[in-house]
Parts: C-alpha cells; structure tokens; sequence
C-alpha cells in the first residue's frame, strides 16, 4: 500500500534531500543565509521551476492518477511562485510564507515508495543542472525535514 504524503511536504522534501545522509557530517553553515548561497530568489525560482519541468515530464510519476490531474488542475506560475516563496522563506530569505493554492490542496496525495523514488531522481537532475553544493543541499534537507514534523501520516 502507498505511503500518503502531503502535495507541499513531498515537494519540498524532494525538492532538495539528495544529501540528507551528509547532514550529519556537513561542518557548521558559513554566516550568509542559506538563501544567498542557494543563489538567492532568482536561482531558487528558476530550480523550481526546472525541478516542476522534469517532474511533470515523468511518465513513471504520472501514472499515478491524483498525481497527474493534480499537475493538470494547478496555475503552474502559481505553483512556482508559491514554491519558490516556502523555499525563500525556510531558506532564511525576505520572504514570507502565505495560505495560496498548496495549502488548499485537500487530501494527502498517495505516493508510493517506488514514486518516491522517481521523484528524487528528478531531483537529481535539477541539482546537477543549477550545481547545489553538497553543503547547501544537506543544511536545506535538515531545515525541510524539522519544519515538516507530523506531516507523514
């Protein structure tokens, strides 16, 4: 049976956990925000953006039902922006998180471990293309993984 994981928890999970495993030995983060480091809001737009491209492109992923019409049925702008500003903010960029169309999402998407999978290979790609160090991708994941508590049901 597929785990259930919320639209916004497994995006932005994904989004950046390639490296989860060297968080641990990752040194203290320099003093700039990590919002600068991951290039500032402009670099992160344009990663989200990518990382939405390869996604929806999947078709491994989108023979997952809900996953598909949910990709159909959304303002792709909209969804990049509201994106990008979640990661800006966590990321400890000038931006504020607000309600929009990820917090009016209903019910948890079902996403199976094998579609989880699928979804950090696309991250994969993204990472490779915008060349996240290794430093930024764990300290992202450690944020993301602690403001997410409860989310997997």
């Amino acid at each position: 049976m597929p785990k259930r994981w919320p639209w916004i928890s497994a995006l932005l999970i994904a989004f950046l956990a390639l490296v989860e495993t060297t968080a641990a030995t990752t040194p203290a983060p320099p003093k700039k925000p990590l919002f600068q480091r991951l290039g500032g809001k402009a670099q992160i737009r344009k990663a989200t953006d990518h990382f939405l491209t390869v996604l929806t492109a999947d078709t491994r992923l989108m023979k997952n039902p809900e996953l598909r019409q949910l990709t159909k049925s959304l303002k792709r702008e909209k969804l990049v922006r509201e994106l990008t500003e979640r990661v800006c903010a966590v990321s400890g960029g000038p931006c504020e998180m607000t309600a929009g169309t990820l917090d009016k999402l209903g019910p948890d998407l079902e996403i199976s471990a094998l579609e989880w999978g699928y979804l950090l290979h696309d991250l994969n790609q993204t990472l490779a293309k915008f060349k996240i160090p290794r430093r930024e991708q764990a300290e992202f994941v450690g944020i993301v993984l602690k403001n997410q508590t409860g989310a997997a049901r």
